[in-house]
């Protein structure tokens, strides 16, 4: 029988993408998206850039499923 550990396609999470995910849900425990959106630190700035992407991949519809289901758990405008 042959695994395929790093499978390819839609619904592959890969652990980058996770972890900036981990680390907006971190942000968002204590602040609000419009904090994100109006902070200038680095930080924030590359987490807000990450959300825009995944908000147009989401729009495109180039997201996979788990990765739709998990931003829209985070109950912020994501569909536009």
């Amino acid at each position: 029988i042959k695994f395929d550990f790093n499978p390819k396609g839609k619904n592959k999470i890969n652990r980058k993408w996770m972890s900036r995910l981990s680390d907006l849900r971190y942000f968002l425990k204590s602040h609000s998206l419009e904090e994100l959106e109006s902070n200038k630190g680095e930080t924030e700035k590359s987490l807000l850039n990450w959300l825009k992407r995944q908000r147009t991949a989401y729009k495109k519809g180039i997201l996979g499923n788990k990765e739709k289901a998990m931003l829209e758990d985070l109950n912020i405008y994501i569909k536009n």
